[in-house]
């Protein structure tokens, strides 16, 4: 059965230019429906500044949120019972500086730090001028599926610098990458596979890392020719022969999962209206396919199904363009 995605919109909001007196007030309504529920508070409300953009996929929210002004927000328990989020959320700082008050006493979270939170606990955060941040939001469900919690009883604090929190770091990249694209959805297993990472709690812990972390560089370069087992390797940081070992234990080689990835990816654009306008060629060309031949016949072994019918069966291919691009196939 042929799934079809509904694109994904990534949607903006700002402060700047609202009446002084409107701001923070804006800020909260647009906040609280579109990323959390939450009360803002500014000491000088007149004068904030706020922007964000935000892309909501099946499972996940991620946002990159600015506030140039200090702020405070708070969800308290009225607000829990009344709004439940069902989610846990992580917030990557890229610049300024997060207070969180929570039962230990108060932390300061800077920039390359992460922090996770149950978004169902009550939280009281101060955010300094000058704040910047990555945030993704991931649903109960999603986050007991990949991880085996199913709640966080207080926050954590982790980096995500590329040294010291590969997976972490790996993730960050991955929701950056997420919002500069029009098609989240590719995106979106590989953040719940990291996300899922992040907890792993077997032996094999450090294999996972390296594994998440490759599939994460992986799936941001399905476009390159040139992306090869070694450099993969490279960006992980182990030799080629590592990685071979740590993907043959999921019972797959690199080529493989770079050719299953690849054709996956062809295969949701075929299916969205948003690539509708590109010929099967340049689809395939695009998630990294030298010869449109090969292309077909990969895709026809993998999927039962030539690039051409699952276009039609989309319900999006014209029966004079389908005669036409037969050709491709």
């Amino acid at each position: 059965m042929l799934i079809v995605l509904k694109p994904a919109t990534i949607t903006e909001f700002s402060t700047v230019g609202l009446p002084p007196r409107e701001r923070i007030v804006s800020w909260q309504e647009y906040i609280s429906h579109a990323l959390l529920d939450l009360r803002c508070r500014s000491l000088k409300p007149a004068e904030f500044e706020g922007t964000t953009v935000n892309l909501q996929l099946a499972h996940t929210l991620l946002a990159h949120n600015k506030t140039a002004t200090p702020t405070v927000v708070e969800r308290r328990p009225k607000m829990i019972r009344q709004c439940p989020a069902d989610a846990i959320v992580l917030q990557f700082v890229l610049a300024g500086e997060v207070f969180v008050f929570h039962n230990d006493g108060i932390r300061t979270v800077r920039p390359g730090q992460l922090l996770v939170c149950d978004a169902d606990k009550p939280f009281i955060g101060g955010f300094s001028a000058g704040y910047k941040e990555l945030m993704l939001k991931v649903s109960r469900h999603a986050f007991h599926e990949n991880t085996g919690l199913i709640q966080l009883d207080a926050p954590l604090f982790k980096p995500f610098s590329t040294r010291y929190g590969a997976v972490a770091g790996s993730l960050a990249a991955r929701v950056r990458d997420a919002l500069r694209t029009s098609d989240g959805h590719s995106h979106e297993q590989e953040l719940l596979r990291l996300v899922g990472a992040m907890w792993c709690p077997d032996a094999e812990a450090e294999s996972s890392t390296y594994l998440a972390s490759a599939r994460s560089f992986i799936d941001g370069r399905l476009s390159d020719h040139t992306l090869s087992a070694a450099r993969i390797a490279a960006a992980v940081g182990i030799s080629p022969r590592h990685l071979s070992r740590i993907f043959s234990r999921t019972g797959t080689t690199v080529p493989q999962y770079v050719l299953g990835r690849r054709l996956d990816a062809a295969r949701k654009m075929l299916g969205q209206p948003s690539y509708s306008s590109m010929t099967i060629g340049e689809i395939s060309a695009h998630c990294g396919f030298r010869s449109s031949a090969y292309f077909s016949s990969a895709f026809t072994s993998r999927f039962g199904q030539r690039p051409s019918d699952v276009r039609r069966m989309a319900g999006r291919l014209p029966t004079y363009v389908e005669d036409s691009a037969r050709s491709d196939d």
